[in-house]
């Protein structure tokens, strides 16, 4: 582990994968990156080199023959060098080897320097391309925040505020951790964007090409908060490994239907007091919805869900065996009725990685 700081940081960075661990403000005594909990996602802020994302079957081709390289690529899995060090900055150093040419046949050298500012911390990439030939790669950081940055506030006290407007969708993420190719609307024309554990239930937020070069994390509940700046990088994406979404399904066999309470003690009071009412409009059907009261207690709350939602819309058996891998746990009592769908990795505990 090695170690840079001045009067207000201290930083620890790894030289597995040259990821830091820990950005730590003395004077306010705050933890600024995530703990690392391996429950949810056991990394702090790996480097993503020489890809970013994920290639279709973990698979691409390079003068007609096949290579391998898995989710993010190799360096933040691999060990580097430390090729210089002050005491407010440090340079790392990984340089290809047979190892990487198995996967990736360039030769290369990737460095990262962390630079401490005045308030802040600086991280620079610069790849040098070692062959005659053109090198192709993508590169970007991942670095994860704790959130709530601040002990008292919530989760849903922060939001997002970009430097500028913004009215650009979100690009999904499908089962397989491919980008699909229709976006969805997500901001418009707003800088401010509210946190919410649900906003990253599908995934990362992917955006193409921002308007703004930089990112706030804020809260009106404190004045803690940070910026991060990416200058240079032409896509931005947001995630949440800590969602605590969870749902869980359960199936009435058939014959069985006398055991659902829902169907009896629900379904019966809303028969009874609609009485053949024509349903004219969705106001009505409302209405009679919410009107419906029991002798014992019983009462109904019904609200008009007024999203669009796309028809049709069909998974391929290998993206939904995918996600039946990854995101359900199927009960020990007959799974094939009764399990559980979670937004964290049931194989795992590092995805989103």
């Amino acid at each position: 582990m090695f170690t840079i700081g001045h009067q207000q940081l201290t930083v620890l960075i790894h030289p597995k994968g040259a990821e830091l661990q820990s950005i730590f403000h003395k004077g306010r005594q705050l933890e600024y990156l995530w703990s690392g909990d391996p429950a949810w996602w056991g990394k702090h802020s790996p480097l993503l080199f020489p890809i970013v994302g994920t290639l279709k079957d973990d698979r691409y081709y390079y003068r007609e023959k096949a290579y391998t390289l898995t989710r993010h690529g190799f360096a933040r899995d691999s060990q580097f060098e430390v090729e210089s060090q002050a005491s407010d900055a440090i340079t790392f150093l990984l340089r290809s080897n047979p190892d990487t040419r198995t996967k990736f046949p360039f030769d290369f050298e990737l460095r990262v320097t962390y630079q401490l500012q005045p308030e802040g911390l600086r991280t620079s990439y610069a790849v040098k391309n070692s062959s005659g030939d053109d090198l192709y790669f993508s590169i970007g950081g991942h670095p994860a925040f704790r959130l709530p940055i601040q002990p008292g506030t919530a989760y849903e006290d922060y939001y997002l505020e970009f430097e500028k407007e913004e009215a650009t969708p979100r690009w999904p993420i499908s089962a397989a951790g491919l980008i699909e190719s229709d976006p969805l609307p997500l901001l418009n024309h707003t800088r401010v964007l509210a946190l919410s554990k649900n906003l990253f239930a599908a995934d990362a937020l992917v955006l193409k090409y921002p308007a703004s070069a930089a990112v706030s994390l804020r809260s009106q509940k404190t004045i803690h908060g940070l910026r991060m700046e990416f200058t240079g990088f032409p896509f931005l994406a947001s995630f949440a490994a800590e969602t605590g979404l969870e749902i869980t399904v359960l199936h009435l066999p058939p014959g069985t239907s006398k055991w659902n309470r829902v169907e009896h003690r629900l379904f019966s009071a809303i028969t009874m007091n609609w009485r053949g009412r024509p349903l004219e409009s969705h106001q009505v059907l409302i209405e009679t919805i919410s009107a419906v009261t029991t002798k014992t207690g019983l009462k109904v709350h019904a609200v008009l869900d007024t999203n669009t939602y796309t028809r049709g819309i069909k998974i391929p058996d290998r993206e939904m065996k995918e996600f039946e891998a990854r995101h359900l746990l199927r009960h020990d009592f007959h799974g094939d009725w009764n399990y559980t769908i979670t937004a964290r990795s049931t194989q795992d505990a590092t995805r989103p990685n």
